[in-house]
């Protein structure tokens, strides 16, 4: 009811989201500079004044939480069929893989291997097994030499970085070799 915006065609990453800037920035500009901080709410608190976001609009993978891995609604719903679209046009890093979210400077804002394996997992649920593999094998082939997955994958090296290995990757990654394999799609 709340997070579905027919406007976007997508869920929502948020609403109500509390940002910070100062008074003088949304006089000056009607609205925050930054990307997606459009429709802000002054509300007094006291003496002083918090800010609101009305709608938080920054695609987000962790969105298709919503779908998989908690079931509130069914990779088939067209909601999130269309979120998980944004996603993988809205997040495909230039290097291959997924992103996190839009705009995420973590790191320098490198595609995740759990990420890319989130996009696969769903899009096995749905039957895209083209995309799924190919997301599958990005993240395959970008392991360690010691066959260790990634927090990310360097956005100009194409290398693996960060935190190595780390285990929600390799859990993803078990996750989704189990429905490939369910399929008899499972790589040799």
């Amino acid at each position: 009811t709340h997070l579905w915006d027919g406007e976007q065609g997508r869920f929502l990453r948020g609403i109500k989201l509390q940002v910070h800037l100062h008074a003088d920035d949304i006089e000056r500009t009607g609205q925050q500079a930054e990307p997606h901080k459009a429709e802000i709410q002054a509300i007094k608190m006291g003496r002083l004044t918090r800010y609101f976001q009305r709608r938080d609009l920054v695609i987000d993978t962790a969105i298709l939480a919503l779908s998989v891995p908690f079931g509130v609604f069914s990779p088939d719903d067209p909601r999130m069929h269309a979120t998980a679209e944004a996603i993988a046009e809205h997040l495909t890093s230039p290097v291959g893989g997924i992103l996190r979210y839009e705009n995420d400077l973590y790191r320098g804002g490198n595609p995740w291997g759990i990420c890319t394996l989130w996009l696969a997992w769903y899009d096995l649920l749905v039957g895209n097994q083209q995309r799924a593999l190919a997301l599958y094998t990005w993240v395959v082939e970008h392991r360690t030499a010691l066959d260790l997955l990634p927090e990310q994958v360097d956005r100009t090296t194409g290398k693996p970085c960060w935190v190595v290995p780390l285990g929600w990757s390799h859990a993803m990654f078990l996750l989704v070799s189990r429905e490939l394999a369910e399929r008899g799609l499972l790589p040799s």
